[in-house]
Parts: C-alpha cells; structure tokens; sequence
C-alpha cells in the first residue's frame, strides 16, 4: 500500500521495476504520489489500484498501459493482473523524450493533466477532462493527431499555461 508518501520507480540509467507476484497489488491510498523514470515500471503477475486524488507520474515515452499488452507497446504500468486507475486521479508526463499517454490514461478525467515534457506528449485516444479537471501546460506540446480532447470545466483556471501548446492533426495554437 503507497498510503500518502511520495514514492519513485527510478529508470534510466539504472533499469528498475517492481515485479508484483501474483496475488499481490500495489495500492496507492491517500493521494500518494509514485514517479516512474524513463524506464522504471511495475510489472509481473499482481494487481494494481489507484484511488481517487493520487498521482501518477511518468516519464515512460509509452505512457501508463492499461493491460500490459498495448498494441503500441507498455509504459509504467504493465503488470498482467487487475488494474483499477480511479479516474479522479491526476497523471503527469514528464519525460525528456516524446511520450504517448497510452491506453492507460482514463477517457473520461475528472482528475487532473499536466503536461511537462520540453518535446511532446500524444493523446492516444480521445480524452474528455470533467467539471473540475485542470489541463495545466508546463512545457511541450500536447499533441491530438486525429483525436479529440474536450474539456467540459468552464472555469477560467481550467487550463493553466507556463509555457508549451496543443496541437491539432491541422494547427497549432499557442497562448
């Protein structure tokens, strides 16, 4: 259980993982917080579960997979159990290499979004961030190709921007 603590899965240069043996979970409780580098990941047999107000962190270029089978390859999170990834929970990309979010990344977000990667991170598929989600731009681009992002808060603050853009398959628009 990840209860309330920030954890990291380090990557690159040193490969780390944590390999769950079946029957086992990694159950992030209590708006914990876990950071996967570049190459870490939680893997094997076990379970994973995210609950409402934690946080994923990734700089996996393949995202978070939901299945550990994704067609495009797996991210963080490729452990062959149950996934349950609460979609009231936040994700951060943060890598230093193009990223996708992969199948992983709920479809409907009522968490949060930060995009913070100096290159790009691509939406897989479309994505629609609830009432009180925040898209929050702090480096790079977001990029759509041919999916859709729509963004149902109508607040001011439901997009915040330090620096980057969102890109359509046909323009770019920048603040």
């Amino acid at each position: 259980v990840v209860n309330s603590n920030y954890n990291t899965v380090y990557g690159a240069p040193y490969y780390s993982e944590i390999n769950m043996v079946s029957g086992k979970k990694v159950w992030m409780q209590t708006s914990s917080t876990i950071q996967f580098g570049a190459q870490g990941d939680i893997t094997g047999p076990g379970q994973f579960e995210l609950d409402a107000g934690c946080t994923l962190i990734t700089a996996h270029p393949l995202g978070f997979s939901a299945n550990g089978n994704s067609t495009v390859g797996n991210g963080s999170i490729i452990c062959a159990g149950n996934k349950s990834i609460n979609a009231s929970g936040n994700f951060i990309y943060n890598g230093t290499a193009s990223q996708i979010t992969n199948d992983g990344l709920p479809t409907s977000l009522n968490g949060n979004l930060t995009i913070n990667n100096p290159t790009t991170v691509t939406i897989s598929s479309a994505l629609t961030l609830g009432n009180a989600s925040v898209l929050t731009l702090t480096s790079g681009g977001l990029i759509l190709d041919s999916t859709t992002l729509t963004i149902t808060n109508t607040a001011t603050s439901a997009i915040t921007y330090t620096s980057g853009y969102i890109q359509s398959e046909t323009n770019m628009a920048t603040n």
